[in-house]
This record gives structure tokens, C-alpha cells and sequence, in this order.
């Protein structure tokens, strides 16, 4: 989840849980693999074929690394039922991850845990408040550890776009006030 989901932060997509605690485990040939297939149907739509479990299961005398049978199935529902932009933002996230360090992935596996651990703290407490059923507090839950994701991102968004203009700004304030024949004459 780590992989898709904290590069996914970083470049502004949330993604489904599921498929990001897949896209994890996975190793770097699976990656590929998909990349590749995603690449040539591009949006899934057109009539080119689009991966299946054979195109990224390994080849023979190769070992699994990661995504049995029923894994690989449903990781490819569901890229396979993402917007054509949002796959295009799950290839970059795959070439990201890609090019991490293992401690920086490990630091953004730990810091999405906690995150998660936090939201799943935050819904425990709110469902505690309330008169829910167990599914009914399930479905609280996923909702708002969704709904907690698409938040966190979008203020992460705000605030770049904030911090880029106000920085910006000061750096054309600052090229003024130095290039000014005024401040040749302060000490």
C-alpha cells in the first residue's frame, strides 16, 4: 500500500487500498510487466488486449515474487477500471517507486502505517459515538479513511501550490531590493 499509495500522495492521486498493499509486494519485473502492458492500451478501451494474469505471472523457471493468482486477478480489475488518467498517474507512481532507495521506501511504508493507524483511530473513536451496526461501522470506517485520504491530499495540494507562490514572490522581492541602487549604499 506504501508504494502506491505514499508515491501516489506525492504526485496528488490517492488509490484504492487494496491494490496499493498489492502493488507493494510486488517486485520490479510485475512493474514492468504491467507498465509495458498498460502503455499499449493506454486507456483500456481501445481494441488492443489488455494484461492478464499470464502477461505478468512468472515466466517458466522464474519465482513469484509477490501476487498469487487471485491477486494478480484482482490487481488488473482493478487498474483495469481506472480513469485513463489516473492509470497515467499510476505508471508515473510504479517508475517513482522504482527509482526510491529501499530506506526511502521503508520510511514511506512507516509513515504511511501511521497514517493509517491514525485514521483508523480517529474512525474507532467516531464509531464509538455512534449507533452503528458492525457492517454499518465497516463501512464507516473504509469511507472515512477514503474520505481522510482525499482531504490530506487535496490540502497537500493547496499548501504546494501556497508555499510555490509565496516563495516565488519573495525571490522577485528580494531580486528588487538587492539590484536597487539603494541597497548598494546600506552597509
Amino acid at each position: 500500500m506504501a508504494a502506491f499509495l505514499c508515491v501516489g500522495q506525492l504526485n496528488g492521486v490517492e488509490g484504492e487500498s487494496n491494490s496499493g498493499s498489492l502493488l507493494q509486494t510486488e517486485g520490479k519485473k510485475l512493474q514492468a510487466k504491467v507498465q509495458t502492458k498498460l502503455e499499449s492500451s493506454p486507456t483500456g478501451t481501445t481494441g488492443t488486449q489488455e494484461p492478464s494474469s499470464s502477461d505478468v505471472a512468472p515466466q517458466k523457471g522464474e519465482k513469484s515474487k509477490g501476487l498469487k493468482g487471485s491477486e494478480q486477478e484482482h490487481l488488473l480489475r482493478t487498474i483495469r477500471t481506472l480513469p485513463p488518467e489516473k492509470r497515467k498517474q499510476l505508471l508515473e507512481n510504479l517508475k517513482a517507486w522504482q527509482t526510491l532507495s529501499d530506506d526511502q521506501k521503508q520510511a514511506l511504508r512507516d509513515r504511511d502505517g501511521q497514517l493509517r493507524k491514525r485514521a483508523t483511530e480517529e474512525a474507532s473513536a467516531l464509531i464509538a459515538d455512534s449507533n452503528l451496526s458492525p457492517e454499518q461501522a465497516e463501512q464507516f470506517q473504509k469511507r472515512y479513511i477514503e474520505e481522510r485520504r482525499k482531504v490530506d491530499t487535496s490540502l497537500k495540494q493547496e499548501l504546494e501550490l501556497r508555499r510555490k507562490t509565496e516563495l516565488e514572490e519573495i525571490a522577485q522581492r528580494l531580486r528588487k531590493e538587492i539590484q536597487s541602487p539603494e541597497s548598494d549604499k546600506k552597509p
